[in-house]
């Protein structure tokens, strides 16, 4: 039984969540455009294009404060029944990812011609974002591992372990190859830092970050993402690639990352409940929704962006890739919140 501590917690990470779900569609609105060449932006000496870089560096940790949340909000009781603990899951993700992918598959084939393969459709490689949903679901097979080991320290120590090894093994590979490895297959190592230290954090009753003051992590926010920023110019210096340099596969990201976390955790604890009903908090309850969809609204914007719009109002056109997909995203949202309305209201009409 959730406290109304617990309760109040869960509110303030609504808020997170429907604040973050906006930068992860900026990363998305910047991505995909020619990176390689910067024709996407301006030449790599100009203004706009150091002002992506250091843009791009600062919401970084965004998608693994997502991944944090996610082992935050775990259902303990329920890990307890592993039938009923997978099962709930598997319809949270399994389902959305395969409608998805499908959906994402025949926009490629039918709009685009491009060849599909059963693996690809598996793997949805398709549509980029769900790779989400796949680090979602190995971290969901491997979440009852965490609870059975008798130490909770011990449990998220070999967590970081994994995270900070696999982040050292991709940027000596960046170094030395000047792109990103094929990692489609162990994702979850690139997050599984963070969804472990969200596991143990919950219910914890006096984790040792509550005796830090407030100010300490504001310092150490501001610190590591100076150092994020550096080492993608770092990067970018080495490799040439912006596609590297901008990486959150890194091991400064990764400590940029846990300074939001740990800032964003003492802050749940003084947080007065406020705005949990209002757009943002609605917006962060379906989160999940609005990230599937977005793709399918954005990606063909884009590709006619490319074809018929001037390159040089870009920053007003990442402007409306954000806003338009998830306009429409909310809209969908809505729309099966009233089928779902109308459906219960049925039922408990036909039950009289």
């Amino acid at each position: 039984m959730e406290t109304a501590e617990q309760r109040k917690r869960l509110y303030f990470w609504d808020l997170v969540r429907g604040i973050a779900i906006f930068f992860v569609l900026y990363i998305h609105a910047l991505g995909g455009w020619n990176y390689e060449t910067a024709d996407f932006l301006v030449p790599r000496d100009g203004f706009l294009y150091n002002l992506w870089m250091v843009l791009r560096g600062l919401v970084a940790p965004t998608v693994p404060v997502f991944v944090f949340i996610s082992g935050y909000m775990v259902h303990r009781d329920r890990v307890k029944d592993l039938k009923l603990y997978y099962v709930g899951r598997a319809k949270r993700m399994l389902i959305p990812f395969l409608l998805c992918t499908v959906l994402y598959s025949l926009m490629e084939a039918v709009l685009f011609h491009r060849q599909i393969t059963v693996l690809s459709v598996l793997l949805g490689t398709n549509a980029p974002p769900l790779y989400f949903l796949i680090v979602m679901v190995q971290l969901t097979l491997l979440t009852p591992l965490f609870f059975k080991c008798k130490s909770r320290k011990l449990a998220l120590a070999v967590c970081i372990v994994l995270n900070l090894v696999n982040n050292v093994v991709h940027e000596v590979y960046f170094i030395q190859h000047k792109s990103e490895m094929n990692y489609e297959m162990y994702l979850c190592t690139c997050f599984i830092a963070y969804y472990g230290l969200g596991l143990a954090l919950y219910k914890e009753k006096e984790p040792k970050i509550d005796r830090v003051k407030t100010p300490v992590f504001v310092v150490a926010c501001i610190f590591f993402a100076a150092v994020n920023i550096f080492s993608e110019y770092v990067r970018l210096e080495l490799t040439g690639s912006p596609t590297v340099a901008v990486s959150f596969i890194t091991v400064a990201n990764m400590l940029y990352t846990f300074s939001w976390i740990f800032l964003l955790y003492k802050l749940s604890h003084v947080w007065k409940p406020r705005f949990e009903k209002g757009l943002i908090g609605s917006i962060g309850r379906h989160t999940m929704t609005i990230y599937t969809l977005h793709w399918a609204f954005e990606y063909p914007m884009k590709l006619w962006m490319l074809k018929n719009a001037d390159m040089s109002q870009m920053l007003f056109l990442n402007i409306v890739l954000i806003l338009v997909p998830m306009a429409c995203c909310l809209v969908v949202v809505l729309f099966f919140r009233e089928v779902k309305r109308a459906l219960r209201k049925g039922t408990l009409q036909n039950g009289k």
